[in-house]
């Protein structure tokens, strides 16, 4: 082979390399989601493993949140749909829920309170409608939940997991008019929230900025709790998810802060119920724990290494507890097949 050729292919094999590096720093978080659908165990771990340098060089650089972004811009997402659903005009309007004084007593338990008897009104000829919305943390969670939900057959799930955002102002997704379309557009019968991953950052309150630890940070993100419990609270029941404990003491603090409001918030707004994660994904001593054991005993990671988010394992565990508490309220026989 003359030279001529040689750098000829090398220019090729150059080019090919470079597209290809391009393109998976872009498609990272397709990537991503196609690792975090594989199936539990060897399936998913092989697939995280093979697409972890291009996640992670892509969050390094700025390329991954920008991607999921300018992704929404692009492609107009729509709202996502429940799988298999029946067009939600062929179904009469839930009635809202009856404020309860025990729907606030039970507002930051996390379990349910009993079901009434005209709640238990699901079942396979007419299944539970689940939406589950919220930032990066909803994603696994939505994952495992559905998967649940598909099995007994008397639940539907559609997820609304939109990373890199939250209840501040980020400019691309605005959760209080996102929410509302949903309510119109695709009328679940239950809402599941979890939000906070990103809202520790600055907050404009009544025309000024302040950081996470002002007094009017905090007023500020109540109001942008309270306006989203009110808006659904009033005409679905919400189950809002609290955020667990963080690896890192300073992040700790400031979703600590998030929580608190959460559950505050929740005791005040009639239909809204708060579950508490923070001691699900702690240690014995109340510090951050990766590993925790399963139903088995057998200890698991259920948490990423970046100390945030859910694994899929930690993630089941999580709607295990969520699937059982909706299946108790709303399943005709109070118990899921």
């Amino acid at each position: 082979m003359d030279s001529a050729a040689r750098t000829h292919l090398g220019f090729v094999a150059t080019t090919a390399l470079l597209s290809f590096s391009i393109a998976s720093l872009v498609g990272a978080p397709s990537l991503e989601r196609w690792a975090q659908r594989k199936s539990d165990g060897v399936p998913r771990r092989l697939a995280s493993w093979l697409v972890l340098p291009a996640v992670a060089s892509s969050r390094a650089l700025g390329i991954f949140a920008l991607r999921e972004r300018a992704g929404r811009h692009i492609y107009a997402e729509r709202l996502p749909d429940f799988h298999g659903a029946p067009p939600a005009s062929s179904e009469p309007e839930p009635p809202a829920p009856t404020p309860r004084l025990a729907d606030r007593a039970a507002a930051s338990a996390p379990n349910a309170a009993p079901a009434t008897l005209d709640e238990r009104r699901y079942d396979r000829a007419r299944p539970l409608r689940v939406w589950v919305a919220g930032d990066s943390m909803a994603f696994n969670f939505g994952l495992q939940l559905d998967r649940m939900a598909r099995r007994s057959g008397v639940m539907r799930v559609a997820l609304d997991s939109q990373p890199s955002t939250g209840l501040i102002d980020r400019g691309d997704v605005q959760w209080l008019s996102r929410l509302q379309s949903t309510l119109e557009q695709r009328r679940p019968h239950v809402f599941v929230l979890s939000f906070g991953a990103n809202d520790a950052d600055v907050l404009r309150h009544r025309g000024v900025a302040y950081a996470p630890g002002r007094a009017e940070w905090r007023d500020g993100y109540r109001d942008r709790t309270r306006a989203i419990m009110e808006l659904i609270g009033a005409r679905r029941p919400v189950y809002w998810l609290g955020m667990p404990i963080m690896r890192s003491a300073q992040y700790a603090q400031k979703i600590a802060v998030m929580n608190a409001v959460f559950v505050e918030e929740a005791a005040r707004v009639p239909g809204v119920r708060f579950i508490d994660t923070v001691p699900r994904y702690s240690a014995a001593d109340g510090s951050f724990a990766a590993f925790l054991p399963d139903a088995n005993g057998r200890l698991r990671l259920v948490r990423m290494e970046d100390g945030i988010h859910y694994t899929p394992e930690g993630a089941r565990q999580l709607a295990a507890h969520v699937f059982e508490t909706l299946c108790a309220r709303f399943i005709v026989g109070g118990r899921c097949p």
